[in-house]
């Protein structure tokens, strides 16, 4: 009999297994995307003994780099490229972070054991292979770590009693989100006054709530971590906070082009289907707060007006696990009602959320024109080659320096791009134009000085940016140091004379 319960009980965990086997299968057959193999390198060079926003130029919070030093250092010791331990951590985050959200959410009977068996799967896809190539940015880990506080939030909502160890652990990979972006805490004010306003009647409890443990962890841990940039890294606010403010920040998208963008549109067409699927039961705590936080990421990615698909992944994420959840709380329901009725909702739902998952995994899905790219640099580069790049961000640097075991030479220009952005969006006075200026020639300077010094071997140009880089004396005189032997619409790959 007890055989018999144990064999039971492991068949439950059958798709779990199959769905982790899927994810390993996929990231083996995946890099890393632009922005964690860029700044995997810049850990590496703070460990070098490089200081971050003197010797390379950032636009991220601290967090952002510090974040990958611990796989780098891990990689080392094992002998491992960080990928691989970037790769596993972000396994092993997501596993423990379900695991400590499942024990929160049965502990204060908001899920059935059962549930959280049958919903496991589904939270692993969501986290693991949806991602694709936003696996290990700061909006995937976010998303993770964010995961416990919101089921401490939904069981602070039920009047539900929170183990003191949940409340701390949550408060500390919460604060490790909102560490990486300031804009992440919208995933938390939401929920958390949603809750305060559940209890506006007593006003004591509502005070308990804003002041609960976890929000205390949080308020602790992001106090030390401003004093920690404001000691140890002063020139992020001395020098980078003032170029984010006048160049990076106001170079945003059209408010157009904005909205119509997968990135923005795919979380309010979830947030339609979870209504479809089952509008009330969507407006209880356990589903309401993890919508109120995919609006507070949702809002996050509007506010940032990148648009770039990694930016609405945490949103589009949690109203994945909504719809998820919502289905299996309605399936008894249903299921008591007549056949028919229950057939034509069970396919309603299949199809709402697995066109919605298809849609958005498209939509992550790696670019198909850098594998070819790679391959080219590979066949024209010599080995181990030294690469600098004029282009409109790190991706025509990164991973391909990586994938090459090459070193990237010189700033990626952001600054630059970031200021021809503004320029043709925004309409700038001279005073501002010159403030922009100042700042995009103190960067082409410094790329003329890393040329210098790093002397690579490769030369990326990305195609569109070709006759802006002739225009400026700085870039132009770097090309003239160089021919071009291959092309694309996409890029153009350049030697030395």
């Amino acid at each position: 009999m007890q055989l018999g319960r144990q064999a039971h009980g492991a068949y439950m965990y059958l798709p779990t297994v199959a769905v982790l086997f899927a994810a390993i299968i996929v990231r083996s057959m995946s890099w890393l995307d632009t922005d964690v193999s860029c700044l995997i390198t810049l850990a590496e060079k703070v460990l070098a003994g490089a200081k971050p926003y003197v010797d390379f130029d950032e636009f991220n919070l601290p967090a952002s780099v510090l974040l990958y030093v611990p796989e780098v250092v891990i990689g080392r010791w094992l002998g491992v490229a960080p990928e691989a331990i970037v790769t596993i951590s972000v396994f092993g985050a997501t596993a423990a972070s379900l695991w400590l959200t499942g024990r929160i959410l049965t502990a204060s009977s908001l899920l059935a054991r059962q549930d959280s068996v049958i919903l496991l799967p589904a939270a692993f896809g969501i986290l693991l292979i949806l991602p694709e190539d936003a696996f290990g940015q700061r909006e995937h880990i976010a998303a993770i770590a964010i995961l416990p506080i919101l089921a401490i939030y939904s069981s602070r909502v039920a009047n539900k009693t929170v183990h003191s160890w949940h409340a701390i652990v949550a408060g500390m990979c919460a604060s490790l989100a909102m560490s990486l972006k300031p804009h992440f805490a919208l995933a938390l004010l939401l929920p958390l006054l949603y809750s305060a306003w559940q209890h506006r009647k007593e006003f004591k409890k509502a005070a308990a709530i804003l002041l609960s443990l976890e929000n205390v962890v949080i308020l602790a841990f992001l106090l030390v971590y401003a004093a920690l940039i404001v000691l140890a890294f002063p020139d992020y606010l001395q020098k980078m906070l003032p170029i984010i403010v006048a160049v990076y920040a106001p170079a945003r998208l059209p408010w157009q082009t904005l909205l119509s963008s997968l990135t923005i549109l795919l979380a309010p067409i979830g947030l339609a289907a979870a209504g479809i699927i089952g509008g009330r039961t969507a407006l209880k705590p356990l589903p309401l707060v993890f919508v109120l936080a995919a609006t507070g990421f949702w809002l996050a990615a509007l506010i940032q007006g990148k648009g770039w698909p990694y930016q609405g992944y945490p949103a589009i994420a949690l109203i994945l696990m909504v719809l998820c959840a919502i289905v299996d709380m309605r399936w008894s329901d249903v299921k008591a009602q007549a056949a028919p009725r229950l057939e034509a909702w069970a396919l309603s739902s299949a199809v709402l959320v697995g066109a919605f998952y298809f849609v958005a995994s498209a939509w992550f899905w790696p670019p198909t024109w850098y594998p070819p790219f790679v391959a080219e640099v590979s066949h024209l580069a010599p080995p181990n080659p030294r690469i600098a790049t004029i282009c409109g961000g790190p991706e025509l640097a990164f991973p391909v320096v990586r994938v090459l075991h090459g070193t990237s030479v010189g700033e990626i220009l952001l600054i630059n791009i970031a200021a021809l952005r503004l320029s043709a969006t925004q309409k700038l006075d001279q005073a501002q134009q010159r403030v922009v200026e100042s700042y995009a020639l103190a960067e082409r300077r410094a790329f003329v000085r890393s040329i210098v010094k790093g002397r690579p071997n490769v030369l990326i140009v990305a195609s569109g940016l070709k006759v802006w880089a002739f225009s400026q004396p700085e870039t132009a005189a770097v090309l003239r140091k160089f021919h071009r032997v291959a092309g694309s619409d996409i890029a153009e790959i350049w030697l030395p004379n």
